[in-house]
Formats: C-alpha cells, structure tokens, sequence
C-alpha cells in the first residue's frame, strides 16, 4: 500500500495555518474531507467541494450541479504524482479555501495508524466567527489532532 503526504494549507492567512498529514494513496476525496475538518478544527457545519484537473467533486446527497461524487474518487486518481495539486473549499459562504499538494508517495510504515497528521503550524482559525462574541482560536495540537484522526479509522471510503 502507498501512502500520500499531504500539504494542506488554509490561504490567506498570515501567519501561514498549514497541515501535513500521512493518508493511503486508496482513500476516497469523501475520506479526505473529514480528515481536512479534523486537522483544520472545522466541525463540519457546512458544504464542501473539492476541485482537481477542473472537474468538482462533493458529497452526493448536496445534489451540486455539476459536481461528481467525491466517494468515486480515489487520492490516486486526483492526485497522480508528487507535485499534484487539488483545490477543497469549506463553507461556500466565507469560502475557507484551501491549497492540497502532493509532497511525496511513501511505502506504507505498520508502526504508523493512517490518517496521521505528520506537522502543522498556525493556530486553527475559528469557525463562523463572530465579531460581537469573540473566540481564541485553537493552538496548533499535533497529538490531539492524532487522537481524533484514529476515531476516523473504519469511517469510510
């Protein structure tokens, strides 16, 4: 089995709020999505979408015109090669949009439980922030991160 490192970072913001995460080459853009909202802090409140080599893929049940269905595709198809890049946007309202590269293809490692976030850094932007109840976003937490990757384990496709 082949593993993909990840680069996943949130534009536009400065300082940079990046992630890097260890997923199988197998795994589905439908996987990839919890795994984006695990390592960003999202919570999943909102639509998505993914965009690689110009075709838009999201979850089928938002009945999205002219999105194809993100379980269909594998990593490995929309990401053929290091370099590879796709784009995933979270939340269509304030469009928290987010740049994913390819930075290697790794041999699977049995001691390493997939998906696992690698490194990271920037602080997880709040979700729907509101000016008038302000809220501190989340510290940069590599092990907690890990803990809620493990509970994805079995989750999908």
């Amino acid at each position: 089995m082949r593993v993909y490192q990840l680069k996943i970072t949130l534009s536009g913001f400065r300082p940079a709020v990046w992630r890097r995460v260890l997923v199988p080459a197998g795994a589905s853009l439908g996987l990839l999505h919890p795994v984006i909202q695990v390592v960003m802090g999202w919570d999943d409140d909102h639509l998505h979408a993914f965009t690689a080599d110009g075709m838009r893929y999201s979850d089928p049940s938002y009945n999205l015109d002219d999105h194809g269905d993100e379980h269909a595709v594998r990593l490995a198809e929309a990401l053929p090669r290091a370099g590879s890049r796709l784009a995933y946007v979270y939340d269509f309202g304030d469009e928290a949009r987010h740049d994913i590269v390819l930075e290697a293809i790794l041999d699977h490692d049995g001691s390493i439980v997939y998906p696992f976030c690698v490194s990271g850094r920037g602080d997880a932007p709040v979700e729907d922030w509101n000016p008038e109840l302000p809220e501190e976003p989340s510290p940069f937490d590599r092990d907690d991160i890990n803990r809620r990757l493990a509970g994805l384990i079995g989750r999908g496709r």
